[in-house]
């Protein structure tokens, strides 16, 4: 069997991901609203004194005024972090009467292993993950894990993937986890999934949704050295030291530490990821065995418990658990 086809014929192999627990969850969702009075005194505006009254009595929901570099004021952004049902309910209800539209929200699946096994799935994660139809380039680095998509200084990407291998689940509380967060974030590209408005994030299915936009391949250091090895010997074959050449003692040594520089030049380009393989050599990552997923992650979310309390104004909030 060729080798392309023997690698496609192995995915389901979850080995890696054996005993580890995915909690998908709605780590954060934004919706913006348009101001009814355009003016820097922003208490005389109805619409924000009503979005302001909700922060103060949801608890993880928080107000930022949205202004252009004129220092005029585009509308309001609601932000909702780590929301329970209720909250999600109540912010529907704001959404529905004000108008209101779902502008970002960012799925979380987090995988909370054993502190044994949560080196193997941080490799795994760190080398393997993929994000379908990603723009070619580099990826955003952190100290801790990285984005897939740099856009500093570009057009904002309707998907970003961000990775971190030292997030505790805010689900759980558990730490040793490995954190991927699905970032939507153009109202336009979210509509057109069929989530207009925030309710429907309930009905969410993490499963499709993560198999749909992300992937998951096996791409271990090793498998990185021989793909480094493979370009170094090509470039090597193409540019060598012609015959009967007379050539200095330094250029001999500049010549023969090219394998060295070459291996550490792709360190630097490709940083161990078949994420940033596939855009530039996608003939390479899809010889690479998938991980079938759709085992592991489960079809609903999960949110943290809220608990109903009164506001001043009789209003029923959420606080935090």
């Amino acid at each position: 069997m060729p080798r392309h086809i023997k690698a496609r014929a192995e995915r389901g192999h979850t080995s890696i991901f054996e005993g580890v627990e995915v909690v998908p969850y709605i780590d954060t969702a934004e919706l913006f609203f348009d101001p009814e009075v355009r003016e820097r005194h922003l208490d005389n505006d109805r619409v924000y004194r009503k979005l302001d009254r909700f922060t103060q009595l949801h608890s993880g929901t928080y107000l930022k005024p949205v202004w252009n570099k004129d220092r005029f004021l585009l509308g309001y952004k609601l932000i909702l972090q780590l929301p329970s049902i209720a909250t999600i309910e109540a912010a529907n209800r704001v959404q529905e009467k004000e108008g209101g539209a779902l502008s970002c929200f960012h799925l979380a699946i987090d995988f909370v292993s054993s502190p044994k096994k949560h080196g193997d799935v941080r490799h795994a994660l760190n080398r393997g993950l993929l994000l379908k139809w990603r723009r070619p380039g580099p990826t955003h680095d952190e100290e801790n894990g990285f984005y897939a998509q740099e856009y500093a200084g570009r057009k904002r990407p309707s998907r970003n993937v961000a990775y971190y291998w030292d997030r505790h689940c805010k689900i759980t509380g558990e730490a040793d986890c490995n954190h991927v967060e699905l970032r939507m974030l153009r109202p336009g590209y979210i509509r057109k999934a069929g989530y207009g408005r925030i309710k429907d994030l309930l009905s969410l299915n993490p499963r499709e949704w993560f198999s749909h936009h992300l992937d998951v391949v096996e791409f271990t250091a090793a498998q990185f050295d021989a793909f480094k090895r493979r370009i170094v010997r090509l470039h090597i074959r193409t540019n060598p030291i012609k015959e009967g050449k007379h050539v200095s003692k330094h250029f001999a040594g500049y010549m023969a530490s090219r394998p060295r520089r070459l291996s550490g030049l792709l360190d630097r380009i490709y940083r161990g990821r078949a994420m940033i393989v596939k855009s530039r050599r996608p003939n390479v990552v899809e010889r690479l065995t998938r991980i079938d997923m759709s085992s592991l992650i489960p079809t609903a979310l999960s949110f943290r418990p809220g608990i109903e309390v009164k506001g001043k104004s009789g209003v029923e909030g959420v606080s935090t658990y």
